[in-house]
C-alpha cells in the first residue's frame, strides 16, 4: 500500500506543476493543451476548451502562434473544431458549459522539430511544448515499485491523453523522463 501511494502521490505532485503550465485562461472558458505531433501536413496541436457559459464560439488559426526555430513568428494555417475537417479561414460552434470542445490546430512546420519552445493563444503563452513524433506513440508502461525505481537527478513531465474528470480534476498519462 506504501508503494502504490508513493507513486500516486510522485505522479500527482509532478502533473500538479504540468497541468497549470499547459492551461490558458480564454475569454469564455479555459484551454487544455492535449498534445502536438507531426502529421503529413505538419505539426498539429490538440486543445480541449471548456466554457464557463453557454454561447457561440469562432476561432481562427491566426489566434494561435508558435516561434519557429530561428526565432521568427508562426501563426496557424488551419483549426478543426468540433472533429470537423480543418479550415483555413475559421470554424464556428456553439459551446455548452459543462461539454468541452475539441479543437485542433495545424501548423506548417518541418518535421525535424520535437519542441515548440513558445506556443500562444491569443498572446498567452507557454514555453517548451513537446513534439511527439506520431499520434499512435504510445511509451510502453511497466510496473515498477518504490525500491527500484532510481528517481535521483533530473526528470521531464509530458502529460498526454488529459480529460475533465470533475470540477477542478484533470485526469492525464504523465510520462517521465530523465
Amino acid at each position: 500500500m506504501t508503494k502504490i501511494l508513493w507513486r500516486t502521490t510522485l505522479v500527482l505532485a509532478l502533473a500538479g506543476g504540468m497541468v497549470g503550465a499547459q492551461t490558458w485562461q480564454g475569454s469564455n472558458g479555459t484551454y487544455a493543451l492535449s498534445g502536438c505531433y507531426q502529421t503529413k501536413d505538419g505539426v498539429r496541436c490538440d486543445f480541449v476548451y471548456s466554457v464557463r457559459s453557454d454561447s457561440g464560439l469562432t476561432w481562427v488559426p491566426s489566434s494561435f502562434e508558435t516561434v519557429t526555430p530561428d526565432g521568427g513568428n508562426l501563426k496557424a494555417s488551419a483549426i478543426s473544431v468540433g472533429g470537423k475537417p480543418f479550415e483555413r479561414y475559421g470554424a464556428s460552434v456553439n459551446a455548452y458549459r459543462g461539454v468541452p470542445v475539441k479543437l485542433s490546430v495545424l501548423f506548417d512546420l518541418p518535421k525535424t522539430q520535437n519542441t515548440f519552445r513558445v506556443l500562444t493563444i491569443s498572446g498567452e503563452r507557454v514555453d517548451n511544448v513537446p513534439i511527439r513524433s506520431t499520434t499512435g506513440a504510445q511509451v510502453a508502461s511497466a510496473p515498477t515499485t518504490a525500491a527500484n525505481l532510481n528517481i535521483a537527478g533530473n526528470w521531464t513531465a509530458t502529460l498526454t491523453n488529459c480529460k475533465q474528470s470533475a470540477a477542478n480534476t484533470v485526469v492525464c498519462t504523465a510520462t517521465l523522463r530523465k
